[in-house]
């Protein structure tokens, strides 16, 4: 252990740091990081930078690719890629990213809806008058790891790390309930598995370590808050298959209600699929995905807000964002739309690529923008082969594990009748754009349907209608899961191949 003074905002404090540890680690467990959203060592979203007022270490790799030369003169470095070292002191430069909520009705909420996913938090009041009042955050978790592995491997480090972890969560529902007393009994909180039982302060084991399993299945109502109120806690399906998926197809089987067979597929750090071969039949699996489709661990990534760039269009002036874009900042599926783009133009080749030969007019006019292999788009934006690199293995992930899904089931993607695609692309997304790349068969986008937070929605449904939670409760127990992460042979096997923007043949 060794003492290092870190500055923020021009007030200074001395910490006691652990020299095993990166700084980014020992800033976060010391809670510098609250509401950041960090790519948590991946070394591209450039959220733990520091300026390294005495004592730089010399520039790591990713140091040399993220800032200038001038920037590393001045000491700036990436807190991820190093640990501290005695005589240091640092300043750092992030700025917290407040949570955003909005009332969009006067009238008194009735019921709570909460979705702890692994890289956000929403939240939802229903009123009286039907409306929705909504709201995000970062997940106060992040700094410890970007998916829900690396959070269970760094709680699984000690009982401190294990009790900042179910801290954190805690006092954000917190947060979150003290916007509004509501009555006993008139909430539901969905998640993943992991985050609900972090949430709860169950013991994570079997969720941690092989043979995976659940000893809390969900399905019952939990004493939560410092004014305790009962919440209902969605059936979990398996250990990586919870709350936030029950709770999403209890929503789609009561407001569409779809004929089998038919797929639900939640992107999100940590993507879910299930796949409904008949009403009393399911099966799932989930992948991770990572935080890039949240607009987490992308260089001028961003959740979705305003003044964040959600979508791109063709326009005589090249390529430009479709709504007001005042931060710089774009969100997953802006990335999305962005990449659609060039994949179509061909400035992006399917494997990653930017492509500078046999171009059409519109797109060599737009390829004036790609110098020293990135594209620029004015400000402070550009896209790099980082970021396409990191779509891109979020697509291979995900058709992957739809592959594998469909192989399990014995049926083919194009005999699926309908497709719900949820969670982080949200209703941004354009199913073309998800087609160009990749993500689906050729042809799938006139049968796909962008449904938005399907677990938020089933949250609030599950808040304001107690009968639904028996349905809940029931179809819980009908979703077999497939664990995709045992099959190291077809993983190793097959993941090459789903390294193109197309869908594997």
């Amino acid at each position: 252990m060794l003492k290092i003074q870190v500055t923020r905002q021009g007030k200074s404090s001395i910490i006691i740091a652990d020299s095993s540890k990166t700084l980014a680690q020992n800033l976060f467990v010391q809670r510098f990081f609250k509401g950041i959203p960090l790519c948590s060592g991946i070394g591209t979203c450039g959220q733990c930078a520091v300026r390294f007022l005495t004592n730089p270490p010399q520039p790591s790799l990713k140091d040399n690719a993220y800032f200038s030369h001038r920037e590393l003169s001045q000491g700036l470095r990436l807190g991820c890629t190093h640990c501290p070292e005695p005589g240091q002191s640092v300043e750092l430069l992030g700025t917290e990213a407040p949570g955003q909520f909005s009332w969009k009705s006067r009238e008194v909420p009735e019921y709570l809806g909460i979705d702890i996913g692994t890289s956000s938090v929403r939240w939802g009041f229903l009123h009286q008058d039907g409306q929705i009042s909504h709201g995000q955050a970062i997940n106060p978790q992040i700094g410890a790891g970007p998916d829900i592995m690396s959070r269970l491997s760094f709680a699984r480090e000690s009982t401190w790390n294990y009790n900042l972890l179910n801290r954190l969560l805690v006092e954000e529902v917190q947060s979150i309930l003290d916007l509004y007393d509501l009555p006993d009994n008139r909430i539901c909180i969905s998640g993943n598995p992991a985050m609900l039982y972090f949430l709860l302060g169950r013991d994570i084991s079997g969720l941690s370590v092989s043979p995976y399993f659940l000893d809390y299945e969900g399905g019952v109502s939990e004493t939560l808050g410092s004014k305790p109120v009962n919440v209902f806690i969605p059936s979990l399906c398996s250990p990586f298959v919870g709350g936030d998926i029950s709770a999403g197809l209890t929503w789609i089987l009561e407001k569409i209600q779809p004929a089998c067979p038919f797929l639900l597929a939640d992107f999100g750090t940590n993507g879910e699929l299930v796949l409904a071969l008949s009403p009393d039949k399911y099966i799932s699996t989930s992948v991770a995905l990572g935080p890039a489709l949240e607009g987490i661990g992308l260089k001028s990534g961003s959740l979705y807000r305003e003044g964040v760039a959600s979508g791109f269009e063709i326009s005589s002036l090249g390529i430009e964002p479709r709504d007001s874009w005042h931060t710089g900042k774009v969100s997953g599926s802006g990335y999305i739309s962005l990449l659609g783009h060039l994949i179509r133009l061909k400035l992006v080749s399917p494997s990653g690529h930017f492509v500078k030969e046999g171009l059409s007019p519109i797109a060599k006019n737009i390829s004036t923008n790609i110098k020293e292999g990135r594209l620029s788009l004015g400000g402070k934006f550009y896209l790099d082969g980082r970021d396409i690199e990191e779509i891109l293995k979020v697509k291979a992930a995900f058709t992957l594990g739809l592959s594998f899904l469909c192989a399990q089931g014995d049926i083919l993607p194009d005999k699926l009748k309908s497709i719900y695609i949820a969670g982080a692309l949200g209703k941004h997304s354009n199913l073309i754009d998800l087609e160009t790349l990749g993500f689906f068969p050729p042809g799938s986008s006139h049968k796909s349907h962008v449904v938005g937070n399907t677990s938020l929605k089933g949250a609030i449904l599950l808040a304001g209608d107690r009968g639904k939670r028996h349905c809940n409760i029931a179809l819980g127990r009908l979703v077999e899961s497939v664990n995709l992460g045992s099959r190291t042979d077809y993983i190793s096997g097959q993941f090459a191949g789903h390294m193109l923007f197309e869908y594997p043949r």
